[in-house]
Order: structure tokens, then sequence, then C-alpha cells
């Protein structure tokens, strides 16, 4: 099966992107059922099949960014949440904001504190939350 070239530096650029040029030949393996070990020996549909799966997998490493202190912002608006600070059944991100920039130990909004003042802010507002659930 002959191969343009536009569609072999697809396939090279999306492995190099996903750092597996190395398992090239196993995605080849895969998606021809055992039948090729070469992308040259691809059919167009197999070559289209294995263009998605590897577009795919860029699309999930994409979305799972790590963004240091992420964790524990999250952990901040989960007790929020849990005292029913919410609009629209989403978290009341105005409403957290206004209380951590009033009442978080470093008087900013959440997104400006830096990861290493993020486990102070958390016990902050664990404790607001576990007295919040007493008085219920």
């Amino acid at each position: 099966m002959s191969m343009d070239r536009s569609k072999y530096a697809r396939l090279n650029m999306l492995l190099a992107q996903l750092n597996k040029q190395a398992y090239k030949i196993d995605y080849v393996v895969e998606v021809t059922e055992g039948r090729a070990m070469s992308s040259k020996e691809l059919t167009d549909e197999e070559f289209s099949k294995l263009i998605g799966v590897l577009e795919n997998e860029l699309k999930g490493q994409k979305r799972k960014v790590f963004v240091p202190g992420d964790k524990q912002r999250k952990k901040i608006i989960s007790c929020c949440r849990e005292m029913q600070w919410v609009k629209e059944g989403k978290a009341d991100m105005e409403r957290i904001n206004a209380w951590v920039e009033k009442y978080g130990y470093l008087k900013k909004p959440l997104m400006q504190y830096k990861p290493d003042e993020l486990p102070k802010l958390v016990l902050q507002a664990e404790n607001m939350r576990d007295s919040f659930l007493k008085g219920i």
C-alpha cells in the first residue's frame, strides 16, 4: 500500500507529541490485528484508524494538564459546596472568592494563592465547613 508523505508526517508528528515513537510498531500491530509491523503496510482504513487513536490520546493528554495547587483549590471549593455555596447547580465562585479575599489569611483571590500557601487556606475552609455543619 502506498501512503502519501503528509499522512506519514502526521503519524510521526503525533507519535512525537505523545513521546511514543518507540511504540510505533505496537500501534501498527494493534490496528492491523497482527497483520502488519510497519506503517508502510497499513491500508487507508487502518491508517485513518491509527491516526484517530493517536489524536484521541493526545486530546486526553491535553486535558490532564497538571496545575500546581489545583487539588487543594478543589478541596476548598468542595468545602464551600458542602455549605450549599452553589449557584445554578455549580460552585458559587463569586461567593467563594469573596470569602477567600475577606477571610483567607492572605486576603487575596483563590487563584493567586501559591501551592505552598494553600494548605493553611484549606484548613480555614475545612474549619468553617465543620462549624457550619455542627450548626445544622
